[in-house]
């Protein structure tokens, strides 16, 4: 005789049948509903901002502006400003700490300027970034505009300060040379450029720093990750981003200009994530940047604003 099985452990055996089941399915679609890191974008705007508030300054200083906010020192061929950005900085980024900014300059031509600038300890930061010293990027002015270039190499992270420019002339001629750099028309020429473009528009009114615009454009591979991102075993983050406008009308996101993001990691703690991004800046001056369309890992993501922590 078979003795049939009791309806209830048929039914239970259904329902873990259904919980594994759901569990895999959920697995799966959290696979294809990250959301990408936006901390290489907040940080190459936070970057971008005091560079070009820099680059006004020494524009504005060699044009013979008076500038009574600044302290004025020199130093064989190199003039040194120093500013209180905490008075004086036009963006207001949340959780940024500002106390004084050092400008160091040497003066090329009439309207082309190496430039060096010091940061007093954390004055930008977001999570484990720091942003201590640029060590020398080319500015120039250029129809009533300012342009500065500058990449990742000439980032540094810790505190060694020098007060003084000291640059042999191959050095010189490569850091003039950048200023030849255009701004990218697409994604491909931004990140083969490895550079990142700042254009600062003073509105004719180089003692008015609240009413100047930046835009940024530029590109750089293997960009790092760090605000509450958890570093993988391998990455590979590729960024471009093109004609954003920044304001300090609005400290919390740029009004204007996309980025474009391919992001390849590697865990062993968690599942392989590979996709890109493409966002668009947009004028709601809510912190938040949009994810237009994603790829891959991110695709379940598409629509979603993402905010950007400024």
């Amino acid at each position: 005789m078979i003795k049939r099985r009791p309806a209830s452990w048929i039914l239970v055996s259904g329902l873990l049948i259904l919980l594994v089941a759901s569990c895999h399915i959920k697995e799966k679609i959290e696979q294809f509903t990250q959301v990408p890191p936006v901390s290489p974008i907040t940080e190459t705007i936070k970057t971008s901002a005091i560079i070009g508030f820099a680059s006004v300054l020494t524009c504005a200083h060699y044009q013979g502006y008076d500038l009574p906010f600044t302290s004025l020192q020199h130093n064989h061929q190199t003039s040194m400003m120093v500013v209180d950005l905490e008075r004086y900085f036009p963006f207001q980024f949340q959780d940024d700490v500002y106390s004084e900014i050092s400008i160091l300059s040497l003066r090329m031509d009439e309207d082309a300027f190496i430039v060096s600038i010091l940061l007093s300890e954390s004055d930008i930061h977001s999570g484990t970034f720091r942003l201590y010293k640029v060590h020398t990027f080319p500015v120039m002015v250029r129809d009533g505009r300012i342009l500065a270039v500058f990449a990742s190499q000439d980032i540094n992270f810790g505190p060694d300060h020098y007060l003084e420019i000291s640059l042999s002339d191959a050095e010189i001629q490569f850091e003039l040379e950048r200023l030849q750099s255009t701004m990218p028309t697409d994604e491909y020429i931004a990140i083969a450029q490895n550079a990142w473009l700042i254009e600062i528009d003073p509105n004719n009114s180089w003692l008015d720093f609240t009413d100047d615009t930046y835009q940024i454009s530029g590109g750089q591979q293997n960009v790092a990750v760090s605000t509450g991102y958890e570093l993988p075993d391998a990455s590979v983050v590729q960024m471009a981003i093109l004609n954003t406008v920044l304001s300090p009308t609005c400290s919390k996101n740029p009004g204007e200009g996309w980025v474009v993001m391919q992001n390849v990691e590697v865990s062993q703690k968690s599942e392989m994530v590979v996709g890109q991004a493409f966002f668009d800046f947009i004028p709601d001056c809510d912190g938040k940047i949009k994810l237009l369309l994603g790829t891959g890992s991110f695709i379940g993501s598409s629509g979603k604003k993402i905010k950007l922590g400024l």
